[in-house]
């Protein structure tokens, strides 16, 4: 990697952490790499605007089939753009001009019925231009509006026949009735339909007032989902209004429509969650299954008992992990996007999918957090937590996380499909030294990048370190990490983060203000485990176990495996060191040390 290009990447990385998506998008393309590009304008849900920066940035001209043509897998990045965005039209051009005639005819028949619904209802078009007369009055409305006397310049738009422009004057003048009314005979493909149902809802919360025609004007805007964070907030507080009005089934639409923008949005699931029961099921089967099992609800029952869930309780968790099974099955489609394929790893609280997103035509794996009763909160802090530090690290042994999503409630992620198998598996097998050298530098570079942003992993272990087939480590699960600039844990004070097995001393005592020498000693052990085939320390009971992490003094790894050198022996064994300062300065330095060692062990392998 060149030096420009090192610039370019380091500076979309410190973009993106800024929440600028579209500077990093664009330094992303600097370093040549369009996929980091796309992940972050995804992120930011920058549709339309990132297309046009793929087609500018490459030089495409959309017009020209043969060019488009030429420069197909950025013209196809830029048509997936523009149907996420909503611009129909132009992504399927784009589609064929590639040749992509099915994707063309699915963006147009997806689109058409936001059109329909746009047109429907026999209401007149926004487009259709007053009469003469009509345009006469509204000039004179105008001119009242200009001299701030609105009441007066509404019955005067209305005769005009102009319902957008009598609305708003009327919202200016709080005249609520007649604003609502005239909403209900707007079309709702005029380009002011968006702003004005932003202006609509602010007038119905300060008067704390719904009308079945200011519904019936704002069923597109719930339908279509929020485009920008605005939206969103204004999606959310009409959610909440509907809510109190006791529309149960309306204000669970509108929720559900923040969650797919903002699948973080606390304030939302927390509302979504308490109307959800309340509101009558959908006719349709597919959009009955969550409002039924919305597993983030499925809290137990305080019911003063102290000694676990209420049987109530434990009914809703199996109720919940029925239509949870159901939902993430095989050959599902999830968010109209992801093909599940095949189950290929299960955890605490989540199941790892190999999926196929249908817009990319690429394989991705897609985690599916699943939380059940008092889990769910946990879950929810993991979900955040792997996704913020996933996405903030980028580097070639740091598994790669590309979208987050909510699908009929539930939360999920995906990221590159890895080919291999962890560590721990690939470790049963006989390994020669040098190629668990290679694995554990890896590793350690990995770390080094997620350490240089702040980030302490505290579970590394053989089952969190992939090896694909092409034999590169990537660093995995990043569900109970920490930031290291003080930062609230997840995990309750009674208790530590990590695995006995590979845990630190530090993080026995105090998981939550433990710094990057954590890592350093987890790492210790995996290697002393790869390179001895035997852990440092073992025992059948926890507490045990941990206080030999606490207290007992590693024996050499030379008295497992006489083959290794005592350089090596004595470099894995500082990493064991009980005081964090005694250790290696950093997972960059232990790697260069190692790196050195690895190619001795070459040049005599090499000799013989």
């Amino acid at each position: 990697m060149n030096t420009s290009t090192s610039r370019a990447l380091l500076a979309a990385k410190a973009r993106e952490q800024e929440g600028e998506f579209e500077a990093a998008a664009r330094e992303y393309l600097a370093a040549d790499l369009p996929n980091e590009a796309l992940r972050v304008l995804t992120a930011g849900r920058l549709f339309v605007p990132g297309a046009w920066l793929f087609l500018s940035h490459y030089g495409i001209d959309p017009t020209a089939t043969e060019h488009v043509a030429q420069k197909r897998r950025h013209a196809l990045n830029a048509a997936i753009l523009f149907a996420r965005g909503g611009e129909a039209q132009r992504a399927a051009a784009l589609f064929t001009a590639l040749g992509e005639h099915e994707r063309a005819s699915e963006v147009l028949r997806k689109a058409a019925p936001e059109v329909g619904r746009a047109e429907g209802g026999g209401r007149p078009s926004s487009a259709v231009k007053p009469t003469p007369a009509g345009a006469e009055l509204a000039r004179a409305a105008r001119g009242l509006e200009q001299l701030g006397r609105h009441r007066e310049a509404v019955p005067l738009y209305e005769r005009a026949g102009l319902p957008y422009e009598t609305a708003l004057a009327a919202l200016k003048a709080r005249m609520l009735p007649d604003a609502f009314d005239a909403l209900s005979r707007a079309a709702r493909d005029d380009p002011r339909y968006r702003s004005t149902c932003g202006a609509a809802i602010d007038a119905a919360l300060a008067a704390d007032e719904l009308t079945p025609s200011l519904e019936q004007f704002l069923s597109g805007f719930v339908s279509a989902g929020a485009k920008t964070k605005l939206e969103a907030d204004k999606l959310y507080q009409l959610g909440l209004l509907y809510e109190r009005k006791k529309r149960f089934d309306s204000a669970v639409e509108a929720l559900r429509r923040v969650l797919m923008f903002d699948p973080l949005h606390d304030d939302a699931a927390k509302h979504l969650r308490a109307v959800q029961t309340r509101a009558p099921p959908p006719a349709d089967s597919k959009l009955a299954r969550p409002e039924r099992s919305d597993l983030l609800a499925m809290t137990p029952s305080s019911g003063g008992q102290t000694g676990g869930e209420t049987p109530q309780a434990l009914g809703m968790a199996e109720e919940a992990e029925t239509a949870w099974r159901a939902l993430f099955r095989e050959g599902a489609v999830i968010a109209d996007r992801y093909r599940i394929e095949q189950r290929i790893g299960v955890g605490g609280m989540a199941v790892v999918f190999r999926a196929t997103d249908l817009e990319l035509s690429m394989e991705v794996a897609l985690k599916a957090y699943q939380a059940v009763g008092e889990n769910a909160e946990e879950t929810l802090t993991r979900f955040r937590r792997e996704l913020r530090f996933a996405r903030s690290i980028v580097h070639e042994n740091v598994v790669r996380v590309f979208d987050i999503g909510v699908f009929e409630l539930q939360r999920y992620i995906t990221m590159e499909l890895l080919q291999g198998q962890d560590l721990g598996k690939r470790m049963k097998k006989p390994m020669s030294v040098v190629e668990a050298l290679d694995f554990i530098i890896q590793a350690c570079r990995g770390l080094h990048a997620a350490h240089e942003q702040g980030i302490i992993h505290r579970d590394i272990k053989p089952a969190n370190l992939f090896v694909t087939n092409q034999s590169v480590v990537k660093v995995m699960d990043f569900g109970i990490a920490r930031s290291s600039v003080g930062e609230s844990d997840l995990t309750n004070t009674q208790f530590f983060a990590g695995t006995p097995t590979f845990i630190s001393p530090e993080q026995i005592v105090e998981s939550r203000t433990v710094t990057f020498a954590a890592d350093l000693y987890s790492m210790g052990v995996v290697a002393y485990r790869l390179l001895t085939g035997v852990t440092p320390f073992a025992h059948p009971e926890m507490y045990p176990l941990l206080m030999m992490h606490l207290n007992k003094a590693p024996d050499s790894l030379r008295d497992h495996n006489p083959m290794l050198s005592r350089e090596l022996d004595a470099v894995i064994l500082r990493c064991l060191e009980k005081l964090p300062e005694r250790r290696w300065g950093s997972c960059a330095e232990l790697a260069g040390v190692l790196t050195q060692l690895r190619d001795l062990e070459v040049k005599a392998s090499t000799r013989v």
